[in-house]
């Protein structure tokens, strides 16, 4: 646990459940209704396109909510596990809860691949998939995760000088458990990952590039248009 932004907070990553998305829509819907309430016609003209920024914003998010876009591991031209792969770079480990965090957010991973797996699998029953021609290849950045076993791993780039924030022996300590994180949990759950998406994700590419063949696509298409 570590504290940000004031509070202190446990290291992992977002639920992707559908549940999640359902609660953050009641929310979304909430906080819609609330804004109805303000009378924009008293706000001030700055205060007025704020209104309006915040309330498309949140109306964005629930209309991708409504239209499960969660259910596809692609936002652009950026896979869902970017971030799996951007986390050593992103990581500053400054103090003993910084390496908490960062050890927390290590043993969230496969939870978060296997939120995904189940996103996807439900996105093939949908028919709700990514185009085939954009997912020649999607499995191979993962592969990355793979290479070195635990003692030249790019998740322990950020323990370089974990031995400045803790004693040498809590230092080595530390390292040992990343490293056996990454060969018993981190590394298998990255393989069956992979697995999944060649043998099933990938076969099941839908034909058409075309956002308007999805499922509700044609407005799901024009709520894409609306927003960028």
């Amino acid at each position: 646990m570590a504290r940000r932004f004031g509070k202190e907070v446990t290291g992992g990553f977002r639920d992707i459940r559908p549940s999640s998305y359902t609660a953050q829509a009641i929310k979304l819907n909430s906080f819609l209704a609330r804004l109805k309430n303000i009378p924009i016609n008293e706000l001030s003209n700055d205060d007025q396109i704020n209104y309006k920024l915040f309330q498309f914003q949140l109306s964005s998010l629930l209309e991708n909510i409504n239209y499960e876009a969660y259910l596809l591991p692609m936002q652009g031209d950026i896979g869902f596990y970017f971030e799996l792969l951007q986390l050593p770079d992103s990581t500053s480990i400054a103090n003993e809860k910084d390496a908490q965090f960062y050890l927390e957010t290590l043993q969230a991973i496969p939870t978060f691949l296997s939120q995904w797996q189940e996103n996807m699998q439900t996105g093939i029953k949908q028919g709700k998939v990514m185009p085939a021609i954009v997912l020649v290849d999607f499995d191979k950045p993962l592969a990355e995760l793979l290479k070195d076993n635990g003692t030249d791993h790019l998740y322990l780039k950020p323990l370089k000088n974990i031995d400045k924030v803790m004693s040498n022996e809590r230092a080595e300590h530390f390292r040992t458990t990343v490293s056996t994180l990454i060969t018993k949990q981190i590394q298998p759950a990255v393989q069956q990952m992979i697995d999944y998406l060649s043998k099933t994700y990938i076969p099941a590419g839908r034909e058409s590039i075309a956002a308007v063949d999805l499922p509700e696509g044609a407005s799901y298409y024009q709520s894409q248009i609306n927003y960028y």
